[in-house]
């Protein structure tokens, strides 16, 4: 049970960061096609991470990132403590 519960807050916390990273791409006026082309991507690329169909790695996120301005805890969930 304790696994299956690590898996729904690593989906979770994927879904989280595909709305940020939708929400900021659209509140800077930006298509999907050029912040694909930003990245050196195609916007299938950009569109599967929007949607959390693409689970990102560190270096993709830092890129997200750096793109947007924000820093990586940007997309993060905030601590429990």
């Amino acid at each position: 049970m304790r696994f299956l519960h690590k898996v729904y807050d690593m989906n979770n916390t994927n879904n989280q960061i595909a709305i940020k990273l939708r929400e900021l791409r659209e509140s800077l006026g930006l298509s999907q096609g050029k912040v694909a082309e930003k990245l050196n991507k195609t916007q299938s690329y950009v569109s599967r991470c929007e949607t959390g169909s693409r689970r990102l790695d560190i270096s993709e996120l830092e890129a997200f990132a750096k793109l947007y301005g924000k820093r990586i805890s940007y997309f993060l969930p905030k601590g429990k403590d």
